[in-house]
Protein backbone atom coordinates (compact mmCIF):
# COMPACT_ATOMS: atom_id res chain seq x y z
CA UNK A 1 0.00 0.00 0.00
CA UNK A 2 1.58 3.73 -0.71
CA UNK A 3 1.49 5.41 2.52
CA UNK A 4 2.05 8.71 0.73
CA UNK A 5 -0.96 8.42 -1.40
CA UNK A 6 -2.49 7.52 2.39
CA UNK A 7 -1.44 10.55 3.39
CA UNK A 8 -2.97 12.79 1.07
CA UNK A 9 -5.98 11.02 0.88
CA UNK A 10 -6.60 11.94 4.59
CA UNK A 11 -5.83 15.64 4.20
CA UNK A 12 -8.68 16.79 5.61
CA UNK A 13 -9.39 14.16 7.75
CA UNK A 14 -6.87 14.94 10.73
CA UNK A 15 -4.43 18.05 11.95
CA UNK A 16 -0.33 17.25 12.02
CA UNK A 17 -0.52 19.84 14.91
CA UNK A 18 -3.08 17.88 16.75
CA UNK A 19 -1.54 14.86 16.13
CA UNK A 20 1.95 16.30 17.36
CA UNK A 21 0.48 17.43 20.44
CA UNK A 22 -0.98 14.61 21.61
CA UNK A 23 1.89 12.60 20.91
CA UNK A 24 4.10 15.59 23.01
CA UNK A 25 1.15 14.92 25.92
CA UNK A 26 1.55 11.18 25.87
CA UNK A 27 5.28 10.97 25.70
CA UNK A 28 5.13 13.30 29.02
CA UNK A 29 2.42 11.13 30.62
CA UNK A 30 5.06 8.14 29.85
CA UNK A 31 8.02 9.82 30.98
CA UNK A 32 6.25 10.52 34.54
CA UNK A 33 5.09 6.62 34.88
CA UNK A 34 7.89 5.91 33.99
CA UNK A 35 10.47 7.57 36.29
CA UNK A 36 8.35 6.23 39.34
CA UNK A 37 9.61 2.51 38.45
CA UNK A 38 12.87 0.63 39.08
CA UNK A 39 11.60 -2.27 38.12
CA UNK A 40 14.04 -2.87 34.48
CA UNK A 41 11.46 -5.96 33.55
CA UNK A 42 8.13 -3.67 34.39
CA UNK A 43 5.98 -3.68 31.33
CA UNK A 44 3.20 -0.81 30.68
CA UNK A 45 0.21 -1.51 28.95
CA UNK A 46 -1.04 2.22 27.88
CA UNK A 47 -4.96 2.39 26.36
CA UNK A 48 -6.30 5.42 24.93
CA UNK A 49 -9.97 5.54 24.95
CA UNK A 50 -11.15 8.18 22.06
CA UNK A 51 -14.55 8.28 23.28
CA UNK A 52 -13.66 10.03 26.66
CA UNK A 53 -10.10 11.31 25.37
CA UNK A 54 -8.53 9.27 28.40
CA UNK A 55 -5.31 7.54 28.32
CA UNK A 56 -4.69 5.03 30.98
CA UNK A 57 -2.04 2.86 32.07
CA UNK A 58 -1.05 -0.31 33.96
CA UNK A 59 2.21 -2.10 34.84
CA UNK A 60 2.49 -5.83 34.59
CA UNK A 61 5.77 -6.47 36.18
CA UNK A 62 6.07 -9.97 36.70
CA UNK A 63 2.95 -11.11 34.32
CA UNK A 64 5.09 -9.83 31.25
CA UNK A 65 5.38 -13.53 29.73
CA UNK A 66 6.59 -12.79 25.98
CA UNK A 67 6.40 -9.25 25.93
CA UNK A 68 10.41 -8.99 25.99
CA UNK A 69 11.06 -5.41 24.38
CA UNK A 70 14.96 -5.69 25.72
CA UNK A 71 16.85 -9.34 25.36
CA UNK A 72 18.73 -9.81 28.16
CA UNK A 73 21.87 -9.54 27.15
CA UNK A 74 21.36 -6.38 26.79
CA UNK A 75 19.91 -5.44 29.93
CA UNK A 76 22.95 -7.32 31.68
CA UNK A 77 25.21 -5.34 29.87
CA UNK A 78 23.54 -1.63 30.98
CA UNK A 79 23.79 -3.43 34.35
CA UNK A 80 27.34 -4.52 34.51
CA UNK A 81 29.59 -1.43 31.64
CA UNK A 82 32.76 -2.57 31.31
Amino acid sequence: MDVDHLRKQSNDCWKSNICMNFCLQFLKFVKECIQKESNPNAHFIFEFDAMSRVITFRNEAGEAGNRNLLPSWYIQSMENPV
